[in-house]
């Protein structure tokens, strides 16, 4: 039913935001848990995301982490740096806000 599902999901939307929109964004997506096209499709359609603790999505969150951990070890350059402690911050300040109940709805 899924591959059913995906093939009707033939038409692509886009929007601008702001740099710092899009860092609390992505930070809202990896918290979730969810693929990025299901968790903007729910929040379009005002259906509620729940964070499910688990050993799969805590694998997720783990592995991004680790992904924004390398990006530091790695970087030389100041702006390039700057930048990935930015996301850091914004996904450190989803995780507190949502472990706290404080930002609502994911």
């Amino acid at each position: 039913m899924k591959k059913q599902q995906h093939r009707e999901k033939e038409q692509t939307v886009s929007f601008r935001m702001t740099r710092e929109d899009l860092r609390r964004l992505n930070a809202k997506v990896i918290v979730s848990g969810l693929p990025r096209t299901e968790y903007m499709t729910r929040i379009a359609l005002q259906e509620g995301i729940h964070i499910f603790v688990g050993r799969f999505e805590s694998d997720r969150l783990g592995v991004e982490l680790k992904k924004l951990r390398r990006q530091l070890e790695s970087l030389e350059e100041i702006s390039k740096i700057e930048d990935t402690v930015k996301d850091c911050i914004a996904l450190l300040e989803i995780m507190i806000e949502t472990e706290r109940g404080e930002d609502g709805p994911l």
